[in-house]
């Protein structure tokens, strides 16, 4: 069995953090410049975020088990 290594505290704080602000931006931008409505800016922004955060969390997970190879 292989042994995980251990990531560092500044490197997880680091993931966490960028997977939260980096779809946040993406989501903002994207639902300011397509909706018009209250509403319809909501949904967007939720769709974007989810879509946004999974994609960048699938991306740094990858790298990480690239890393411990």
């Amino acid at each position: 069995m292989r042994q995980s290594k251990y990531l560092p505290e500044k490197t997880l704080r680091l993931l966490f953090g960028l997977g939260v602000f980096l779809p946040f931006l993406v989501a903002s931008f994207t639902s300011q410049s397509i909706g018009a409505d209250f509403l319809e800016i909501g949904m967007i922004f939720c769709m974007v975020f989810v879509f946004s955060f999974l994609t960048y969390w699938i991306v740094a997970k990858a790298v990480m088990q690239l890393l411990e190879d």
